[in-house]
C-alpha cells in the first residue's frame, strides 16, 4: 500500500473519530443524555468529547501536511506518531476529568483532562510539524 493511501485511510479514521467527538459533545442534543444530566454530560463532553475533537484534529492537520510530502517524510512522522499517540492517550484517560487536589503543571493550569488534552494536542501538532520540516528540508539536500 502506498503511503498516499495510508494517509487517506488514517485521515478518514481521524476525520470519523473527529465526529464522534461533535456527537459526544453534544451528548443532550443527540439523546445519549437526558436534558440537565451533569453527570452524563460531563461524562461525553469532558471524558470523551474534547480529547477526540482536539487529538483527532492535530492528527488530520498533520495528515493533511503528509499527504503532500515525501514517504520517507511519513515514515520518519510515523514512528513518531506510533510512540506519542499511545502515550498521549493513556496520559489523557489516567488524568481526572475536574482536578480536586488543585494540582498544577507549575504555571497556574491546573491538571485537568482538558489542560492534560491541549497540552498533549498542541505539543503533538508542533512535534509533528517541527519532524516534518526537518525531514522535508534533508530530503531536498541529498537530492
Amino acid at each position: 500500500m502506498t503511503h498516499k493511501k495510508t494517509i487517506k485511510i488514517l485521515l478518514s479514521v481521524s476525520l470519523l473519530l473527529f465526529v464522534l467527538g461533535l456527537v459526544f459533545a453534544f451528548s443532550e442534543e443527540v439523546g445519549l443524555c437526558q436534558y440537565n444530566e451533569i453527570s452524563c454530560v460531563n461524562l461525553y463532553s469532558e471524558g470523551l468529547a474534547q480529547p477526540l475533537i482536539l487529538g483527532m484534529l492535530a492528527v488530520a492537520i498533520t495528515l493533511i501536511i503528509l499527504l503532500f510530502i515525501r514517504q520517507e517524510v511519513f515514515k520518519t512522522w510515523s514512528r513518531f506518531a506510533i510512540v506519542a499517540i499511545p502515550l498521549a492517550v493513556i496520559w489523557i484517560a489516567l488524568t481526572p476529568v475536574q482536578s480536586s487536589s488543585g494540582g498544577t503543571f507549575g504555571l497556574g493550569i491546573a491538571e485537568t483532562r482538558e489542560s492534560v488534552t491541549w497540552i498533549a494536542s498542541i505539543a503533538f501538532l508542533v512535534i509533528s510539524l517541527i519532524i516534518i520540516l526537518f525531514k522535508s528540508s534533508r530530503a531536498k539536500k541529498t537530492n
